[in-house]
């Protein structure tokens, strides 16, 4: 009753300042100056690319602006809101009005006080009509704004109830309440629209998974349905619905147009592209989540969305049982998992979901064996742990080195030198199967293709280029690492980066929060740790992880003899930096706050960097 109050009175509160109208508030041709546009039967024709159309109104509060355009293209206008000849950049606000092609009319949020906004086309768009321009000042209750609202409020109770009762709240329930909560928000705001990276290929890949799994070579597509799963441009990234009138109208149009039952009986749209790999089994909780919807003959933007669904589920869960095995660090892993990249991957068609998910599961599991504390071996955790980072690994076998951290757990846990051993000796077997899968092909195949999004790429070519060369590939690997290494660990990039949402570049609390969880995490001398040498080996097997992950792309995304590695993204780091944070705790710093103060902070730091990253990328753009 608390939150939705909450949420009811904040929508009340907004709407209130604002003078409300009835309709639409249409401009008058006096009230518009035109720069390289004629009037043609009361509509604006461009004569040139740059025109532009000058609006001019009595000074008032403008919530929206709304305009039908019609223009053969993706519309990138520009949008100024006050006077922007003036020199003083403070009079005036840019807003990038970057519109779908399908779309044929724009709103964008204003929600500023002016008696003047300009539309500018941009310099390539040189025939483009426009007609019906008006000020929107009508009510404007947005379910989007409220249940964020609503969620901020329920994140407070949560740190009120924390505060008072810790005993109840330990760190994975607290993950647990607040990831699904803004995972569901962002599921029910976010557009049917490419908004994670690769989102449209990992999309076709989950909604034909069951076809895969029947053994089709291929399957025939609707062509609406090829926009959503190819590059093209009505699911582009760079216009994703800027309002909750644009989101609406993309949504009736892929509603109209594709069904649960869509198909197309033309060859034209036969793919073959959709055979049964490693990797396949990762999108089995996103295709169980389609399925139903599709059970269900629900709308077609519902089913997308449940999708999306079934992959927060996954994370979720996985994460909920890591940190609360995991035997120290469990404010670290909490913190790690809440951040706005792993939450935002969490709700997007990706398989990165189940690489990070399944990382913190090993990882969790393996600890406790790491433990020199006189207890023997659990076959139990080993096999979890081992599964764990096989799994992990099946999408990006680049992360397998991780499991050798494994050859770390003290000889003292095993009943004879020889069982350690064999067990040494399995451990190796399962990294050497794994890494085949990712280097053998390239070594027997010396014509291996690589990404054609790279450019002039040759997996086998690239190889024999860095075993022709190799101090120097060597030396731009060093400088490449050395270059990103702050922002692919703690900074934006690595922790902050919502897809291809906007946000804040220059966050710079992401860093801080987990440099100070991970210094005060030690709270008593004789808690829980690795030894000096199992940190150390850590650190390495992180650092082969790396250096794996950046020659993958190099070999792949990275036109051949280049001297630049491509397609590198901090979101690749996540698994990395989670054992690496383990492994630098220090006991040197110690935490006297009682369990409660530190937890209740710890949590409204690690909620405040989640909801500011929502807010900025999801809810302020759009509602």
């Amino acid at each position: 009753m608390f939150v939705a109050a909450v949420g009811a009175l904040a929508e009340f509160l907004y709407n209130l300042p604002i003078d409300k109208e009835e309709d639409y508030q249409y401009l008058e041709e006096s009230q518009i100056k035109a720069a390289g546009f004629r009037l043609q039967d009361g509509v604006y024709v461009s004569e040139k690319g740059g025109a532009s159309l000058i609006l001019e109104f009595e000074e008032q509060y403008v919530d929206k602006l709304y305009y039908e355009f019609a223009y053969e293209g993706q519309l990138y206008a520009t949008v100024y809101v006050g006077d922007y000849s003036k020199e003083d950049s403070s009079a005036s606000r840019l807003i990038a009005d970057h519109n779908n092609h399908l779309s044929t009319s724009s709103t964008v949020n204003i929600r500023h006080r002016t008696d003047k906004i300009t539309i500018q086309m941009p310099k390539s768009a040189e025939h483009v009509n426009i007609r019906a321009i008006a000020l929107n000042n009508t009510g404007n209750y947005s379910l989007g704004r409220f249940l964020f609202v609503c969620l901020a409020a329920g994140i407070l109770l949560l740190l009120f109830h924390l505060f008072h009762n810790s005993r109840f709240w330990k760190p994975e329930r607290i993950f647990l309440a607040i990831s699904i909560s803004a995972g569901l928000l962002m599921i029910l705001t976010l557009p049917a629209h490419k908004v994670g990276m690769d989102e449209e290929i990992h999309f076709g890949r989950a909604y034909y998974l069951f076809d895969t799994l029947a053994g089709k070579d291929t399957v025939t597509v609707h062509p609406v349905m090829n926009d959503l799963i190819t590059t093209s441009m009505n699911n582009w990234p760079e216009s994703i619905p800027q309002s909750e009138e644009e989101q609406k109208e993309e949504d009736r149009f892929w509603n109209a147009n594709l069904a649960w039952d869509s198909s197309a009986s033309s060859t034209e749209y036969q793919q073959d592209n959709y055979k049964l790999q490693l990797y396949s089994f990762s999108y089995l909780p996103q295709a169980l989540m389609i399925q139903a919807g599709r059970l269900f003959h629900l709308d077609f933007t519902a089913i997308y969305r449940l999708g999306r669904l079934g992959n927060l589920l996954l994370y979720c869960a996985v994460v909920y049982l890591a940190i609360r095995k995991i035997p120290f660090g469990k404010r670290i892993m909490m913190v790690m998992a809440l951040t706005p990249t792993a939450v935002f991957s969490a709700v997007t068609y990706t398989y990165d979901t189940t690489v990070t998910a399944f990382t913190f599961l090993g990882i969790a599991y393996l600890l406790p064996e790491l433990m020199d504390d006189g207890g023997k071996l659990s076959r139990k955790n080993c096999v979890v742990f081992i599964l764990s980072f096989v799994i992990a690994s099946l999408p990006k076998p680049v992360y397998i080195p991780l499991l050798l951290t494994a050859l770390l757990i003290p000889g003292s846990r095993f009943s004879s030198r020889k069982a350690h051993r064999m067990f040494q000796a399995g451990v190796g077997a399962v990294f050497l199967l794994m890494l085949s899968t990712f280097a053998l092909e390239p070594l027997l195949n010396a014509n291996q293709a690589g990404d054609a999004r790279g450019g002039d790429t040759g997996v086998g070519r690239q190889l024999r280029y860095i075993f022709a060369h190799p101090i120097s590939y060597v030396g731009l690997l060093l400088s490449s690492l050395r270059e990103k290494f702050f922002s692919f660990t703690f900074g934006y990039e690595a922790l902050g980066q919502m897809g291809h949402l906007a946000g804040n570049e220059k966050m710079i609390s992401a860093a801080m929060l987990t440099v100070g969880v991970t210094l005060t995490d030690q709270r008593r001398r004789k808690a829980p740790d690795l030894s000096s040498f199992q940190k150390a080996g850590a650190l390495f097997f992180c650092f082969v992880t790396i250096c794996l992950i950046w020659t993958a792309l190099y070999l792949s995304f990275t036109p051949v003899g280049a001297d630049i590695i491509r397609g590198v993204q901090g979101r690749y780091y996540l698994p990395v930096t989670m054992l690496g944070l383990l492994a630098v705790r220090t006991k040197a710093v110690r935490n006297f706050l009682p369990r409660r103060i530190d937890l209740t902070v710890v949590t409204a730091l690690s909620a405040l960097l989640l909801l500011t990253g929502v807010y900025g990328s999801v809810i302020c753009n759009t509602f």
